[in-house]
């Protein structure tokens, strides 16, 4: 029996490291940044820890913009010369135009219906998780439209949560006011979010949190959603100081002690993501897994 050759594309945003890229034999499409007024792509003009670096000196404002429908022509045109279909996953279209530029490539050139265009829902580690869970499909044989069966209903059971280390990068965006920024700032309060229907909103009863309910805020959510099955998840951080490093290894610590944990990814925060939740962040993001 023929065995449909797929390959899978993701965008830079998906925050998993190029051993897991190598591994599952990922193509990944890096998003742009601007930082004072020169451009890099994502992942392969600079990486994580350059621009983290960048980062601590906090003298500018990156811009971040999505890949043209260009850069996927050209790496869609190269992949069909050896791949029967293509997968293509991205960031939710709520959060950034990745996904319609990836269309926009589809349109232009896929007359033979061999290129697959989804809109996540998700970024970050949630997308991670779900890139991750089409490739192992994928090695076990399933379809392409198994494929994105799976993924249209774990896009919609995958959960994330944000745990900020400060209001600066909010503050900064506009996201809240300066009044609030400057309380919060005072009583080192940490800003939580999660994302959910394809937008990030606040966590909780959705006010900024003292550091003492953090855990005990992520543990009650977990009990409410998690219902004792195979849990899949993976942490993202950008941690430069050892104070958030402890803080890391705490709350990985008690969801293990709370879940079965079956597959738990650690990996880093990208550029893009880093830009708009700056540094010394955390990421949680699982799912149960279903057939």
């Amino acid at each position: 029996m023929y065995i449909m050759n797929i390959k899978i594309v993701t965008d830079s945003t998906w925050d998993f490291d190029d051993d897991i890229k190598r591994e599952h034999d990922i193509e990944v499409v890096p998003l742009y940044l601007t930082i004072k007024g020169k451009r890099y792509r994502e992942g392969i003009d600079i990486s994580n820890d350059e621009f983290y670096e960048l980062m601590k000196k906090g003298d500018f404002c990156p811009q971040t913009s999505q890949p043209t429908p260009f850069d996927f022509i050209e790496v869609y045109k190269k992949l069909l010369k050896n791949f029967d279909k293509i997968l293509s996953i991205h960031i939710s279209s709520k959060l950034s135009g990745t996904y319609n530029s990836a269309l926009l490539a589809k349109k232009e050139i896929d007359k033979d219906n061999r290129i697959f265009v989804l809109d996540s829902q998700n970024a970050s580690g949630a997308l991670g998780l779900m890139v991750y869970f089409a490739s192992v499909l994928k090695n076990e044989g399933k379809e392409i439209l198994e494929i994105i069966d799976y993924l249209k209903r774990m896009a919609e059971r995958v959960y994330t949560v944000f745990i900020l280390d400060n209001l600066k990068t909010l503050e900064a965006g506009g996201r809240i006011g300066k009044a609030k920024y400057l309380l919060g700032t005072i009583l080192n309060f940490k800003p939580v979010l999660m994302l959910k229907n394809g937008l990030i909103e606040p966590f909780g009863s959705g006010k900024i949190m003292g550091t003492n309910y953090i855990v005990p805020t992520i543990l009650k959510f977990l009990k409410e959603h998690y219902k004792g099955g195979e849990f899949i998840g993976g942490v993202a951080h950008n941690i430069v100081n050892t104070v958030n490093m402890r803080r890391f290894d705490q709350i990985k610590d008690e969801i293990k002690k709370f879940v079965k944990v079956n597959t738990f990814l650690i990996q880093k925060f990208g550029s893009t993501i880093t830009s708009h939740i700056g540094l010394n962040s955390i990421g949680l993001s699982f799912f149960e897994k279903f057939r």
